[in-house]
């Protein structure tokens, strides 16, 4: 183990502090290590930051067997784009149909049918100009 940052005690190897006999320091100032980077001193707590640093610069990222994959994104994608395809049909053969329903009308019809799975009049009409 290193040395922690307080009065220059070193750590023995079983994590215990130094005694005060052998490093020859006072109640006050003595150094005991808590658990892993940390130390309590009479004053508070200390750090031992190259001891953090190391474990900080050993860590793992995350898993490695982790690939990221699009196709699920863009299976999705594909979908969504198939349902506005769809939606644009809709608008068109009613139009065909009735010339003289506003954008606005139409679109609130096809919100009112199966097809629209639940969106509203006004999200198709956003879909419909692009």
């Amino acid at each position: 183990m290193g040395t922690w940052p307080c009065d220059g005690q070193k750590a023995q190897p079983n994590g215990m502090p130094a005694s005060r006999r052998d490093t020859g320091t006072d109640r006050r100032t003595e150094c005991r290590p808590i658990g892993g980077p940390c130390a309590l001193r009479a004053k508070g707590y200390s750090v031992d930051r190259e001891a953090i640093r190391q474990r900080a610069d050993a860590a793992t990222t995350g898993d490695s067997r982790y690939t990221p994959s699009n196709a699920r994104r863009e299976a999705r994608k594909l979908d969504t784009q198939a349902s506005y395809e769809r939606l644009r049909k809709e608008f068109r053969a009613l139009k065909q149909r009735r010339p003289e329903l506003s954008d606005v009308r139409c679109c609130e019809l096809i919100s009112k049918m199966e097809i629209a799975q639940g969106r509203s009049a006004e999200t198709i009409r956003r879909y419909l100009k692009r």
